[in-house]
């Protein structure tokens, strides 16, 4: 998907000050040493976290209302709203975006949703919970919203949106989102059955033929053109999409963290270096000629974003969950919209489960500083790299190619004869 990012208003003015409340005071009038941090909340709607103090200094990052952050100290006096104020995670912001944290008070900026589709008809936005109330604006059928998680609300038949007034839930089809996870430290290479299917018997065996659900996943002990072979049986090619091994590619450093991308299996696996610690079905961009391909190559994230609002032709999305930009508008992300894993139907972007887009966000450089929302990498700064390639239709593999695979002896050790192969004589007995 293309994206309205939320760092693209670089040409914006300079935050807006707000006075702190009376009688607050910082610690010190000076910067403050490491040891007097303190926690603030950010009370203005948006605050852009620049690198440093300097006029026209890059922005590293994003708050939003609510978030608690760590202060480090401030360069002059605290009690001045035009006083720049340093973050423990980096940065700076103006004393008058920040206040300090009333004891116990909770963090409150939103970190998830309720998601809905707008039914056709349309969906009426009001001012308050109330059809007496003002309307605030109209959004049309097939639109996708997101919303506060509130059951008292709820039950009242109302929900409160991200941006703002509320929705009745009559309007609304409230999506879940889809339960499939990948796997973690997996064995490769890994099957995942893209759609319900049969798996025959082994061959020299006799019996009928077992039923396969959709998303299952297993090992395989070859892969050819039409067949894949598991310990169990044979399953058809076509029903199963196979995260292979693939060797760390020129460009990414050693033990540096990256992810894979394999267009033709529709798969992700994830890497420590030349370590594999997670595999997954994604969706990327679609072969319909008006959305964009996925574009292939060696990338590396440029922005990590809890949630950001998303739209391009025909489609807007609010708050898209584990957004990490890696080429221009294209990022790996969650849905809830679909559950079409194995299959490209995307914009373009990379299309991760909500349960494998958390993982990988959490799992990948740089981590967010406590309270943000966005991060910007710097230059030279650790970051998430994305390899993406078309991959081979016609790939085939045998058993001799686990030789490369040093982690197969400790996998049949940690999980008996192993889930997913037939022992292996390198392993011993």
């Amino acid at each position: 998907m293309h994206a309205l990012l939320l760092l693209s208003a670089v040409a914006v003015g300079p935050l807006l000050g707000q006075t702190p409340p009376v009688g607050e005071r910082c610690e010190g009038k000076g910067p403050s040493a490491p040891s007097a941090r303190w926690p603030a909340v950010v009370v203005e709607k948006q605050v852009y976290v620049q690198r440093d103090s300097r006029p026209y200094s890059p922005r590293v990052g994003v708050l939003q209302k609510g978030a608690i952050v760590e202060v480090d100290g401030c360069a002059g006096s605290c009690d001045s709203p035009t006083t720049w104020v340093s973050l423990a995670g980096g940065g700076v912001v103006r004393r008058a975006s920040l206040r300090k944290q009333w004891k116990d008070e909770p963090d409150t900026m939103p970190r998830s949703f309720t998601y809905g589709t707008v039914l056709e008809g349309g969906a009426v936005v009001y001012e308050r919970p109330s059809t007496d109330a003002g309307v605030v604006e109209t959004e049309s059928a097939l639109r996708s919203l997101a919303l506060l998680p509130n059951p008292w609300l709820e039950r009242r038949g109302w929900l409160k949106r991200s941006q703002g007034g509320y929705v009745q839930t009559s309007a609304l089809e409230l999506i879940k989102g889809s339960s499939f996870a990948g796997e973690r430290d997996p064995v490769l290479p890994l099957a995942f059955a893209v759609r319900r299917t049969l798996r025959a018997v082994p061959r020299g065996e006799t019996g009928p033929a077992a039923p396969v659900p959709r998303f299952e996943r297993f090992g395989v002990t070859r892969v050819g053109l039409r067949e894949v072979e598991t310990r169990d049986g044979t399953m058809p090619r076509a029903d199963v999409r196979i995260a292979f091994p693939r060797a760390r590619p020129p460009g990414i450093p050693e033990g540096a963290r990256w992810v894979h991308v394999d267009l033709h299996e529709q798969t992700l696996t994830a890497w420590e270096g030349d370590r594999v610690v997670y595999a997954t079905m994604v969706s990327t961009g679609s072969t319909d000629p008006r959305h964009q391909p996925t574009v292939v190559g060696l990338h590396k994230v440029w922005l990590k974003s809890l949630h950001d609002t998303m739209r391009g032709e025909g489609y807007i999305v609010d708050e898209v969950p584990f957004v990490q930009f890696f080429k221009g508008g294209q990022a790996l992300h969650g849905v809830v919209w679909h559950d079409w894993f194995g299959t490209p139907v995307s914009y373009g972007c990379v299309n991760m489960s909500m349960s494998d887009a958390k993982w990988v966000f959490e799992w990948a450089p740089p981590n967010l500083p406590m309270g943000w929302h966005t991060l910007l990498p710097s230059k030279g700064d650790e970051a998430l790299y994305v390899f993406v390639e078309r991959g081979d239709p016609r790939r085939q593999w045998a058993p001799d190619e686990i030789s490369t695979n040093a982690r197969l002896c400790a996998n049949e050790e940690r999980n008996g004869s192993g889930p997913y192969w037939l022992s292996s004589p390198a392993c011993g007995p």
